[in-house]
């Protein structure tokens, strides 16, 4: 599985760089709220992941011709 892969990798990255870091598998949260939620600990510190992507269709709509 691709993501076990990735998340291995940044794992194994932080050790190369010695910064410590401490996993904490959870189930799917998708607002702060949700996450707040799950009562885990630091919660202070949680992080939402943002993606952003690009409309190919706005994209060409707004080319200068």
């Amino acid at each position: 599985m691709k993501t076990m892969e990735s998340k291995q990798e940044i794992i194994n990255l932080l050790n190369v760089f010695n910064i410590e870091c401490k996993v904490i598998s959870h189930e799917a949260a998708f607002t702060i709220n949700e996450m707040l939620a799950l009562n885990l600990p630091k919660a202070e510190f949680v992080a939402k992941n943002l993606f952003v992507r690009l409309n190919k269709t706005t994209c060409k709509s707004s080319r200068i011709h």
